[in-house]
Parts: C-alpha cells; structure tokens; sequence
C-alpha cells in the first residue's frame, strides 16, 4: 500500500465573500481614521499624540511591546557581560596582569640573571677584556715603533721592500 498525496496542498472552499468585504471595510476604516488623526494636520513639534488618550494600550503599542527591551534583556546585556568577562577578567586581569606580568616576567628575569652572570659577564665580556688586555700589552711595544718622524717609517718601508724583494728572490732560485 502506498500513498501518493501524501503532502499535497488541501484546496479550500473558495472565495467567503463577507470574510473579504469585513476585511476591506475595517482596512479603509482604519485608513480613514489614520488619516483623519494625522494626515490632515501632521503632528508638529512637542504636540502630543492624539492616540496617547488610550493610556497604557497606547504606551504598549508605542514602546513597540517592549520588543527593545525584551531583546536587549535576553541577548544585549548577557552578551555585554560575557564580553567584559572575557575583555577585562580573562585577558587583562588574569593573561596581562597575571600570566604576562608574573610568570613571563619572573622568568624571563630568572633566565636574564642565570645568563647574565656566566654567559655576559664571563664568556662575552671576558673576551672583550682579554682581547683588551692582550692589544694593551703588545701596544706598549708597537708604542716605540710609533716615532712620529717620517725618516722612520721610510726605513720601515724600505726594509718591508727589502724582505719582500730578498723573500721572492730566494723562491726564485732555489
């Protein structure tokens, strides 16, 4: 057994005449009456709403049944919490404050002063200053080479020439 029509759109009993001319009359009522409440002399500034006679119904209708507020209640304000959370709780106090500031910086201090200690002050700055220490000592000697007569670094240069001219002549002819 099988059923073909399952879901086939139910016809309905055609076009209810009264229904449609009740329809059309209140809608041409309610246009009359809108206009005859604000089309012939629209609301000008300050002037009160002539509706607002209807009390409560009116500020119920004109609050737009308090859709803004019910939506700002349910979604708005646990959405602003849930951010502020996460924005000044989760990241500022606890990842800035806490985690970035304590235990980053703790550590990093601790590596700086483990480091600092045997790596910068022996290996980097021990030798800077034995290579100081070393050019100190051997500039005491080159001090005396440094005359500042002329006649002085000519000899130097003519000996230069003569040990490289006495070198090359020795490879030549051995």
């Amino acid at each position: 057994m099988s059923v073909v029509n399952a879901h086939a759109a139910e016809v309905g009993e055609g076009l209810n005449v009264s229904v449609a001319l009740i329809s059309t009359g209140l809608a041409l009522f309610a246009i009359a009456l809108s206009w005859l409440l604000y089309g012939r002399a629209p609301l000008t500034e300050g002037e009160h709403d002539p509706l607002e006679s209807a009390g409560p119904v009116f500020t119920f209708l004109n609050r737009k049944w308090y859709w803004d507020e019910l939506y700002h209640t349910i979604f708005v304000a646990p959405y602003n919490r849930l951010a502020d959370f996460f924005a000044n709780t989760l990241d500022w106090a606890f990842w800035h404050d806490y985690v970035h500031e304590n235990i980053i910086a703790d550590a990093f201090k601790g590596w700086a002063s483990i480091l600092s200690q045997p790596v910068d002050m022996g290996v980097v700055d021990g030798a800077v200053n034995g290579i100081a220490e070393l050019i100190g000592g051997s500039s005491q000697g080159l001090r005396k080479v440094q005359t500042g007569y002329v006649r002085n670094y000519a000899l130097a240069v003519a000996l230069g020439v003569v040990v490289i001219l006495g070198f090359l002549a020795f490879q030549l002819f051995r």
